[in-house]
């Protein structure tokens, strides 16, 4: 996956980086205002795309989670919110149990950070439920078609009402901790989307069962979401055409162990529909604080 993935990041590297520049210059920025963005407070939590694994000068409190500047949540810096307002919390390998269950000895659980003073919180969540290291070693050897056992047992668990209920715990715990804030959900991009220009990224099956896997975890998302009927919860949807073959490999962290995050490109994109989903929500009528 990794060999392949850089050599798209070779292909068009000058004229697609150009072309993001631009984008970036263009676009106009949700800004939020400033009186109240100092007012505001975010905690930015979930697993590995949350903390912007992949994208390196990780905080040096903690050598696990991997918890970048460049993680989308931080650059919420960009949209008006001070950095000094921002807590990332986000780790690594993090599951929906691990925001109320320490998964490091040095690391408390994620829960710790929320307070009635925190107004927003961003949570990228689902996808470690199963190992998806061993997964894609599966894959690489041909073990992940559609009627293999592999594949099959990865998609029960992901239809299972266990998982959707841990999902649903893990959001009702945050906002039962930050009784005050607005919950952002941000859902997944997808690394790997076939398209006529390069139908095959690593291998047929793989590419299937990625593309599946992370539209699947997303959908479950939405599921509970929607039966929870709970006002306090936004879901924010991912960016498009930012996989591996719409950004020649550039949308999609290449080297390393974390091949196939979000590179900060994208998670500048993911803050910027962030932002415009807090603006959204603040032109709505005001929410009593408790």
């Amino acid at each position: 996956m990794k060999e392949r993935l850089e050599t798209l990041a070779k292909r068009g590297v000058a004229t697609i980086a150009a072309l993001a520049s631009l984008a970036l210059s263009a676009s106009s920025h949700p800004n939020i205002s400033p009186e109240q963005a100092k007012h505001t407070y975010v905690v930015g939590m979930g697993d590995s795309v949350a903390s912007g694994a992949g994208l390196g000068n990780y905080d040096d409190t903690t050598k696990e989670c991997r918890r970048s500047p460049e993680a989308y949540a931080r650059q919420l810096e960009a949209f008006g919110i001070p950095p000094g307002n921002i807590t990332l919390v986000a780790c690594r390998g993090a599951g929906p149990e691990h925001i109320s269950n320490q998964q490091f000895d040095d690391q408390p659980p994620q829960i710790n950070a929320l307070s009635p003073e925190t107004d927003i919180v961003t949570l990228t969540l689902g996808t470690n439920m199963v190992d998806l290291n061993v997964v894609f070693d599966a894959c690489l050897h041909g073990r992940c078609g559609t009627r293999s056992e592999m594949y099959i047992d990865v998609f029960r668990r992901l239809y299972s009402d266990e998982y959707r209920q841990s999902l649903e715990q893990a959001y009702r715990s945050i906002l039962e901790h930050a009784p005050n804030a607005q919950l952002y959900i941000n859902l997944y991009t997808t690394p790997i989307q076939p398209r006529d220009i390069c139908p095959t990224i690593i291998n047929n099956d793989t590419d299937h069962f990625v593309a599946s896997f992370i539209e699947t975890v997303n959908q479950a998302i939405r599921d509970v979401v929607a039966s929870m009927h709970e006002p306090r919860i936004t879901l924010v949807e991912p960016p498009k055409d930012v996989d591996a073959c719409a950004t020649f490999g550039l949308g999609v962290v290449t080297g390393g162990d974390d091949v196939g995050h979000p590179t900060a490109h994208v998670h500048h994109q993911i803050a910027k529909a962030t932002a415009e989903a807090i603006l959204h929500d603040n032109n709505a009528p005001p929410k009593a604080r408790t």
